[in-house]
């Protein structure tokens, strides 16, 4: 399959749907719209369906980010139709570094000295 890219600014993210198939295999999507400039001003969406582990990756972004997006598109048949998919392979910002996950920030205590000279020393 061929990998195709667009980079655009994020318009929306849609709730994470999740669930259990029937086989047990747990699953996870949401889908991604990308506004795409075009010529002469005007303005295109894209949508992507955002699936498994990328799921993660996508979440770390917000309205108003721009990204660059990896994408393959294929088709699916159901009911003698056939409906095309257009599924997210990468997400990167519009440097094209992946986003690393947010870490808490964590406080360190601040250790307070009883002694006026100075700290406890081990010796």
């Amino acid at each position: 399959m061929a990998l195709y890219y667009s980079k655009g600014k994020i318009s929306f993210i849609s709730e994470v749907k999740s669930g259990t198939s029937q086989s047990g295999f747990n699953w996870k999507n949401c889908d991604l719209t990308i506004e795409v400039p075009q010529n002469q001003g005007s303005i295109i969406k894209q949508v992507f369906r955002v699936t498994g582990d990328k799921v993660d990756e996508v979440l770390k972004y917000k309205v108003g980010d721009t990204v660059q997006v990896g994408f393959i598109i294929y088709a699916r048949e159901w009911n003698n139709r056939l409906f095309n998919n257009v599924e997210l392979v990468t997400i990167t910002d519009e440097t094209g570094a992946v986003k690393p996950k947010e870490q808490p920030v964590q406080e360190q205590p601040q250790q307070e000295s009883t002694d006026e000279e100075g700290p406890d020393l081990p010796f």
